[in-house]
């Protein structure tokens, strides 16, 4: 920027005035005319060579800004904290990576017409707990408040050359055996969820690849129905999208759970071959339709009672679950399953295997099929119906105390304010009948209460 020498008009009229002043003593008013033309073309001249003088003069570098007028003028520094890249998600200052967290709070008043020998009984449906009639269980009555599946989660996101890579973790405090109802009530967390993603890929703790979300019904209840697909374990899972629905392969934990010729469960923990599972999932406007395969191999080499296990045996299953969209907000889902699924079934309410008492493992045929309707009756209430199935092929000529048939059925209404809370009232009766004859029912009311946060 070129430095302005541009005197103003004040000092220039008084350099005028000090170096040609007027004569006052002008005889004539002609002669001061004259002189005043002099003066006027005398300035004239004068502002000519000082505007010479400014084009002559060399650039001048603008001086550096005084640290005060830095700070005032300098933008306010970025947010530390940002909205990240997915939902409520904020990132950190670098910007590498979202983090969201979450869950819910819920109490749950529940009253059984029973008393279950372990406290898991009582807080949720747990088939094989369902007492017999005739027992100490089956005349005691129950009345049981809980918080402890309430939940909390948290999830991140980071890009990287290979695309996204997500983690997830949530945990609440269900099926614990710290803590007591005396005076703190204080349970232990434990892990639901543990696994990261991967562009394609997930590895970690998840619901099992073979069961199905979309056929998941909502009841107060925690369990649901006799008859659902419905475990979580470590698996290795690749899943390979397309416009209407996805195909899905996993490799999954294994577990061996056998029944003796007593009845009892028997847990060799011998396996060496992962469950194999595929799943391939439709999806349109108004339906979901899901068809997974199960492979697991049951295996035990050990010494089980002074006799010497050796043997092992393959087994499949077969899920078709679904969901339709009725007329707005109705849906109907179901899920019929068949097949070698003992523990994937709701709460292992049925082994793998029968262990003969020739050291010989024979696979169980179990088949369920699940059931469930939802009405809106507005736009903040809503009512479910949801009915289990489950029936067990004990064909090893025994007569053994082990479930043979099991059926649940579940009503309730729903009331939600908001979006993020929710309070409802829901009726359960369960029945199982064991391979003896024995059998016995449960009668449950159950009152909740639940925020998200």
């Amino acid at each position: 920027m070129t430095k302005s020498l541009t005197l103003p008009w004040f000092p220039l009229t008084l350099l005028t005035g000090i170096f040609f002043p007027l004569n006052a003593t002008a005889d004539t008013l002609e002669e001061l005319k004259q002189q005043l033309q002099q003066q006027r073309h005398l300035l004239q001249q004068l502002q000519q060579k000082i505007e010479r003088l400014e084009q002559s003069q060399p650039i001048l570098a603008t001086p550096p800004k005084s640290p005060s007028a830095t700070a005032t003028t300098a933008p306010p520094p970025p947010p530390v904290i940002t909205k990240g890249q997915f939902n409520n998600a904020i990132q950190g200052p670098d910007h590498s990576s979202s983090l969201e967290w979450g869950g819910y709070v819920k109490l749950d008043l529940i009253y059984n017409d029973y008393g279950s020998s372990l406290q898991v009984g009582d807080d949720t449906l747990v088939p094989s707990l369902i007492p017999l009639k005739g027992t100490a269980e089956e005349r005691a009555g129950d009345l049981n408040i809980h918080a402890k599946e309430s939940r909390f989660w948290f999830k991140t996101l980071t890009p990287n050359q290979w695309g996204n890579f997500g983690t997830f973790v949530e945990l609440d405090f269900l099926v614990s055996d710290q803590g007591d109802e005396r005076f703190s009530n204080s349970y232990a967390p434990r892990l639901r969820h543990a696994y990261a993603t991967m562009g394609n890929w997930l590895f970690g703790q998840n619901w099992s690849t073979f069961m199905s979300l979309d056929s998941k019904a909502e009841t107060l209840d925690f369990t649901g129905s006799v008859a659902e697909v419905s475990v979580r374990q470590p698996q290795l899972r690749y899943t390979r999208p397309w416009a209407n629905g996805s195909i899905q392969f996993a490799l999954e934990n294994p577990e061996t759970t056998l029944t003796d010729i007593e009845g009892k469960r028997i847990l060799p923990g011998d396996d060496l071959w992962p469950d194999l599972i595929a799943r391939i999932n439709w999806q349109e406007s108004n339906y979901t339709l899901n068809l997974a395969a199960l492979v697991q191999n049951l295996r035990a080499n050990t010494l089980i009672e002074s006799q010497v296990v050796e043997d092992n045996q393959w087994g499949g299953a077969l899920s078709f679950s679904g969901n339709l969209k009725l007329w707005s907000p109705d849906n109907f889902k179901w899920q019929v399953n068949y097949g070698t699924l003992g523990r994937y079934m709701t709460a292992n309410h049925t082994n793998n295997g029968f262990l003969s008492p020739t050291g010989e493992i024979d696979t169980l045929k179990l088949f369920g099929i699940h059931l469930a309707y939802q009405h809106g009756w507005s736009q903040q209430i809503r009512s479910s119906w949801v009915l289990g199935y489950a029936e067990v092929d004990n064909d090893h000529g025994f007569n053994s105390p082990v479930n043979r048939l099991l059926w649940s059925s579940h009503v309730n209404l729903v009331w939600a304010p908001t979006e993020v809370s929710k309070f409802g009232i829901e009726y359960l009766h369960a029945y199982r009948q064991l391979e003896n004859g024995q059998d016995g029912a449960i009668n449950r009311i159950q009152l909740s209460g639940r925020y998200d946060f």
